[in-house]
């Protein structure tokens, strides 16, 4: 069987420049290979972001280097071998089978978004550590338009494994290689049923609009899917029924941000691969071992406006009383949450004792200044006191304005134009009022002339574009009406107005290519039929 220690997300450097919590990224580090000794793993899997930065400092890389030379190198022997050709995934001939080194313990790292390949020939600092012999990088590709990845493959007697890797790309072109199918995944050429299929990746997971990768984009090709980027240690069994995978998400060894996600203990997994008689095929399982030395880290959120009805607060925080009461309160709040870290320390000397405490505040009335200076009375008790507090102002809950937009037609345009690719703005406004409900098509406007202006404000940044030409619409309309009409009334006002915007659309069609889009009777007609209410106009009234 195949032992696996996988761990990702380290950000080597990270404040390392800090007198208090510099030191937090390398402890960590370390002991993710503490943990592979102690198990004697056959390989260490790290997926990305293995520094902070992209050029890492000389103190930070020297660091890294004494780390993997300590548990990496050294006499030992390999128990697995590698069958197929390392030229076509890594970057480098593999450590451990290159005669000038002695490598006990092999390590294969993806690059994420922090140690992703940059400049004119992109090379990441990952490459220099595999140059050096140090670590065996892969799931790197350049390619602009089309991606096929190839498996690294690896045998321990019956045991196979096909290790992929994509290295971080951005998110809008990796969703947009895998939505047109430019993603290749290339199986083994022999036994193909009887390979398992690690797949180790670094993108968004959660939905960012197109800023994420849809895990069934992955196709069914996996068996196990290792996320990087994801820094919130998720140690649940995750399995796709859809795609029929499993997900593993260690998360971050160290704290980047002081959000509740990163606030759940740190973990590493050990994975282990062995083959299966009964089913004559490959299966694994898993155990999430929890790190000891990060940095502890609480965070808790209370609802401010509760607290002070509790005490029967006035919202004045012009008042020294409420001020004073409100600060005494988050006072003990905090000592609180680090009273419970003390208690929840892990004991390992190398974990450090100031914990990081983050108390978010949540209330309709404005920040109130005096907040600030709450952490700054934990200094020497805290790791973090200039920001202890976060506060956020509740969001006022605003009545929906009436619409007459027809969303189910826009959204069936939207789907149908991602679905080939192949679409502008002005198709999609042009569709939507001539294919859209009646009520919404235009009486004063055309699509022509919004199309223009919806393009400027795409294209140019023009962002009153549509503002102001709807404005100036409307007040030509006005004027005309206001010059040439006698009547009133609703039914002459609606005649009229088709009457202004048919004389419009006509000029601008000979203006434009002298074939109007429409007949201006047919146009007229469904005007009137649809029974449409008509624009509003503002008028400008003197005594």
């Amino acid at each position: 069987m195949f032992n696996i220690l996988v761990a990702t997300d380290i950000h080597l450097g990270y404040l390392e420049n800090d007198e208090v919590r510099g030191d937090d990224s390398f402890k960590s580090f370390e002991e993710v290979f503490e943990i592979a000794v102690e198990n004697k793993v056959d390989m260490v899997l790290l997926a990305g972001d293995l520094f902070h930065n992209n050029k890492p400092s000389q103190k930070c890389s020297a660091r890294c280097t004494e780390i993997l030379r300590k548990y990496c190198m050294g006499e030992g022997a390999i128990q697995f071998q590698m069958i197929s050709d390392w030229k076509m995934n890594l970057t480098h001939q593999p450590n451990f089978e290159d005669e000038n080194f002695n490598v006990s313990l092999p390590v294969f790292s993806i690059h994420g978004n922090h140690d992703d390949p940059t400049g004119k020939n992109p090379l990441s600092y990952v490459e220099v550590l595999s140059a050096g012999g140090y670590v065996n990088y892969f799931g790197k590709y350049t390619g602009m338009s089309e991606i096929e990845v190839r498996p690294i493959l690896f045998s321990k007697q019956q045991a196979k494994i096909a290790l992929y890797g994509l290295g971080s790309m951005t998110e809008e072109r990796i969703h947009r290689l895998f939505r047109s199918k430019k993603v290749r995944f290339v199986r083994p050429d022999e036994d193909t049923d009887k390979w398992f299929n690690i797949f180790v990746v670094h993108q968004n997971r959660v939905e960012h609009g197109t800023k994420y990768l849809p895990e069934k984009f992955l196709t069914n090709l996996p068996h196990l899917v290792i996320w990087g980027h994801e820094h919130e240690s998720i140690i649940d069994e995750e399995y796709n029924e859809e795609m029929g995978f499993y997900v593993i998400q260690p998360g971050s060894t160290v704290a980047t941000a002081l959000c509740e996600g990163e606030s759940k203990p740190k973990h590493v997994c050990l994975l282990t691969v062995a083959y299966d008689p009964d089913t004559d095929s490959n299966c694994f399982k898993k155990e999430f071992i929890p790190l000891k030395t990060p940095r502890q880290f609480l965070f808790k959120t209370i609802d401010l406006d509760e607290a002070m009805e509790t005490r029967g607060m006035s919202r004045d925080m012009k008042s020294k009383e409420n001020r004073e009461i409100l600060s005494d309160f988050m006072k003990e709040v905090v000592q609180e949450m680090i009273d419970k870290a003390e208690r929840e320390h892990s004991g390992d000397d190398q974990q450090p004792l100031l914990p990081l405490i983050r108390l978010r505040v949540d209330s309709i009335l404005a920040q109130p200044f005096f907040m600030e200076n709450v952490g700054m009375s934990f200094v020497g008790k805290v790791a973090n006191p200039k920001d202890v507090i976060l506060y956020k102002r509740k969001r006022v809950q605003q009545t929906k304005t009436k619409t007459n937009m027809d969303s189910d037609k826009l959204s069936s345009l939207l789907a149908g134009a991602q679905a080939t690719n192949n679409f502008t703005i002005e198709d999609i406004v042009v569709r939507y009022f001539k294919e859209g409900d009646s009520k919404n098509l235009l009486t004063m406007s055309n699509e022509r002339d919004l199309t223009r202006q919806v393009m400027n404000f795409v294209d140019k940044d023009v962002t009153n574009a549509i503002e102001t030409y709807l404005d100036a619409n409307e007040e030509e309309f006005a004027q005309r009406l206001m010059a040439e009409v006698d009547d009133f009334s609703s039914e002459e006002l609606l005649k009229n107005i088709c009457s202004i915007s048919l004389e419009k659309r006509a000029q601008e069609d000979k203006e434009s290519d002298d074939q109007p889009k429409q007949q201006p009777s047919k146009f007229a007609s469904k005007l009137f039929d649809s029974k449409i209410p008509f624009f509003r106009i503002h008028w400008k009234c003197t005594e």
